[in-house]
């Protein structure tokens, strides 16, 4: 009786293990993935790399401001 109470305390344990390395492996993937998730969140959030992937549309609405403005504040009386 003793010999299969040793047996199922080395199958607990064996699990125990078992189960632990299967934990950090998928800790180790939830970090990667949280850091790919950072990493692209703060690509998007970026406005620099917007301007960089798309000059011409901004280019086009900071012109468009501009002349908006200088319209606006161009002293004209009417």
């Amino acid at each position: 009786m003793d010999r299969l109470n040793g047996s199922d305390t080395e199958d607990t344990e064996l699990a125990l293990e078992r189960t632990e390395a299967e934990i950090e492996r998928t800790r180790e993937r939830l970090s990667a993935s949280l850091g790919a998730l950072r990493d692209e969140l703060s690509d998007l959030t970026d406005w620099r790399s917007w301007i960089e992937r798309r000059p011409l549309p901004f280019l086009a609405g900071a012109f468009a401001v501009g002349v908006i403005v200088g319209l606006s504040t161009s002293g004209r009386s009417r």
